[in-house]
């Protein structure tokens, strides 16, 4: 399927939330420099925030740059950079830098994808992420910790 646009879909994938399941579907540009994703709640659920998410090369400097003009960033907690460590072994130094500075990390055969998000401004939050390598995916294994972690800043 495509649209007017010359977006194709990519196969759809449920993510767990704390209220269910996530239906998420990603339409997009061939070379992915355009992805627009479509979320779903359950019935049961509020409607998710909208999310505008913003590409850079250096997501450590613009974290860094963020943190020190006072955006607030979602509190990540602890624990999941404990998990980090046992699933990817990474190097004591990236794991301090990812922890002080909110990020979020994942890893594929193709490459990485290190991305932090804001707190919810009214219903919109944003989110920055740097893809290295040929990482392609969205990071969906951090999706249930953003969505605690926004559950218990009361967004």
């Amino acid at each position: 399927m495509s649209s007017a646009l010359s977006l194709e879909s990519e196969p759809p994938a449920d993510v767990p939330g704390p209220q269910g399941l996530i239906r998420s579907q990603v339409m997009r540009t061939p070379d992915g420099i355009v992805r627009v994703p479509i979320n779903l709640a359950p019935p049961t659920a509020a409607p998710p925030a909208r999310h505008i998410a913003v590409r850079t090369d250096d997501v450590f400097a613009v974290a860094r740059r963020a943190k020190e003009r006072g955006i607030d960033h979602l509190r990540i907690p602890a624990n999941y950079y404990d998990d980090l460590s046992a699933r990817f072994g990474l190097a004591e130094e990236l794991l301090s830098s990812l922890r002080e500075l909110d990020l979020l990390y994942d890893r594929d055969a193709e490459g990485e994808f290190i991305h932090f998000y804001t707190r919810t401004i009214g219903d919109v939050f944003f989110e920055v992420v740097e893809r290295r390598g040929g990482y392609d995916g969205y990071g969906g294994a951090n999706a249930p910790i953003r969505l605690a972690a926004q559950r218990a800043m009361g967004h």
